[in-house]
C-alpha cells in the first residue's frame, strides 16, 4: 500500500463528503477521493499544476492558494495532505488553519517523507520528526493523535474534538 493509499484508507471516505485536497498539485489524489464519492476541493498555489488537476478530475474544484490564504464558505470534512506540509510555515499556523478548516468530528491525513539532499538545503523545507509534528498537532487543538513510520517517512492521522 503506498503513502496515499494509506492516508485515504484512514480517511475513509465516505459519498457526499467535503474533502480538501492540500497541495493537490495535479490532481491524482483528488481523482481518487472524487471516485469514492467526496466532493474534492484541492488548493495549490501553482496555477499550472491546477490545469492539469481538472483534466484528471472534473468534478472537483481546483483553487490556485496556499493552505495559509484560503478561506473558503465553510469547513471541510476530512483534510488530506500528501507531501506538502514540509513547505508550508510556520508549522504551528498551518496546522490550526487546518484543524480551523474542518467540522467538528473532521478527520485530517498527512505524510512527511524523508529529507531529501536537495531539498534539505531549501530555505523554506521543514522535516520535523514525527513525536515533534504530534505535538504540533495536540498544540492546535486535535485529539486522537495518532502516527506511523513509513519507509520513506511518517504518516500522522488526528481527529477535531467534536465539542471544539
Amino acid at each position: 500500500m503506498t503513502t496515499a493509499e494509506a492516508l485515504l484508507a484512514w480517511l475513509a471516505l465516505r459519498p457526499g463528503e467535503r474533502v480538501l485536497d492540500v497541495g493537490c498539485g495535479l490532481g491524482w489524489n483528488a481523482a481518487a477521493m472524487s471516485a469514492l464519492g467526496a466532493r474534492v476541493t484541492g488548493i495549490d498555489p501553482e496555477q499550472h499544476l491546477l490545469e492539469q488537476a481538472r483534466l484528471l478530475c472534473p468534478e472537483g474544484t481546483f483553487l490556485p492558494v496556499g493552505l495559509l490564504d484560503f478561506r473558503p464558505p465553510s469547513r471541510f470534512d476530512a483534510i488530506f495532505a500528501h507531501a506538502v506540509l514540509h513547505w508550508i510555515a510556520p508549522p504551528p499556523a498551518a496546522a490550526r488553519r487546518i484543524f480551523e478548516l474542518l467540522n467538528p468530528g473532521g478527520r485530517f491525513a498527512a505524510s512527511f517523507g524523508a529529507t531529501a539532499k536537495e531539498a534539505a538545503n531549501l530555505v523554506n523545507y521543514y522535516l520535523p520528526d514525527m513525536n515533534e509534528y504530534t505535538s504540533i498537532l495536540a498544540a492546535a487543538g486535535f485529539d486522537s493523535i495518532a502516527s506511523q513510520r513509513r519507509p520513506e517517512g511518517f504518516v500522522v492521522f488526528a481527529v477535531r474534538p467534536v465539542d471544539a
